[in-house]
């Protein structure tokens, strides 16, 4: 087992200072915030803490297409060639006021608020 100092990979304010343990095959088996930061003096929040968690755990790992009634796996290329066709369609179709912009203000930082906007700016969505 090995601990490596890094920062916290979400889009929050704090940039929390965490301490991380890797195990034999650096898979990481625990996240604790670094008390040696002076702001967050060893904090961080229990999503951070958790974030390995969901790394290992219940993951879409390949995308599924529907086909007919049922869903088959898909290789990524062909997979989000679907999506941007549908968008397309549905853009020409009905137009971009169609696409409902939803979004998901989660941890409130900077790229959280406006880099999905681009996408949205771009197609014209509501």
């Amino acid at each position: 087992m090995k601990q490596v100092s890094t920062v916290c990979a979400r889009d929050c304010y704090d940039t929390c200072s965490l301490k991380v343990t890797l195990g034999e095959s650096e898979q990481i088996l625990s996240i604790k915030g670094d008390p040696m930061n002076p702001i967050t003096q060893g904090f961080t929040c229990s999503r951070g803490a958790k974030d390995h968690n969901r790394l290992y755990k219940n993951r879409v790992k390949d995308p599924f297409l529907r086909k007919g009634e049922r869903f088959e796996k898909a290789i990524w290329e062909e997979g989000l060639d679907a999506v941007s066709q549908k968008l397309g369609e549905t853009i020409e179709k009905y137009g971009p006021e169609s696409v409902l912009h939803l979004n998901y203000a989660g941890n409130m930082g900077l790229l959280t608020t406006v880099f999905p906007k681009r996408l949205w700016n771009n197609i014209g969505a509501t």
